[in-house]
């Protein structure tokens, strides 16, 4: 179990077999990227705001489990000037193939970005990572910074 003195205080030791740091990272997109229509594409993530125990691997764009047990995973994409009535959906892949997490959503204004937020059981050697699809007719492009697109996960319990 997490005490409410662990999140604020990382440092202090679970007991019951959990690490003495919390297992919790956040990545994030700054720039402008392009993103194909109609096609899954992973989203470059090039900044980190944490990274404790070094979960998120750079070189490969995921996040690496280091501990098994239950985490908070959220994320979200937010693409620049949409057009009316299409679609964007922003999910999850565990392990390279496997979609865990999904959210769709309709355009209906100048900006849109959906999210998910969820809590999953993942293992020691899960690797998670962020996909995105934009349906339309042409490409979409994303709207960067922190709180645009990104990928959290931290470790609740075992």
């Amino acid at each position: 179990m997490i005490l409410y003195s662990q999140i604020n205080n990382p440092n202090i030791g679970g007991g019951g077999g959990e690490s003495s740091t919390l297992q919790k990272a956040r990545v994030y997109f700054d720039g402008s990227q392009t993103i194909p229509k109609l096609y899954p594409s992973k989203m470059s993530l090039n900044n980190v705001s944490y990274d404790e125990n070094s979960l998120w691997d750079a070189a490969n764009n995921k996040m690496c489990i280091k501990e098994a047990g239950k985490y908070l995973v959220t994320a979200a994409w937010r693409v620049a000037n949409p057009a009316v009535s299409n679609w964007l959906s922003v999910f999850i892949v565990k392990n390279g193939t496997d979609n865990i997490l999904e959210s769709c959503t309709g355009v209906a204004g100048s900006s849109c970005s959906p999210g998910i937020t969820d809590i999953v059981n993942l293992n020691e050697g899960d690797t998670l990572e962020l996909y995105v699809v934009y349906f339309s007719t042409t490409n979409g492009v994303t709207y960067g910074g922190s709180n645009g697109n990104f990928l959290s996960i931290c470790r609740l319990s075992d």
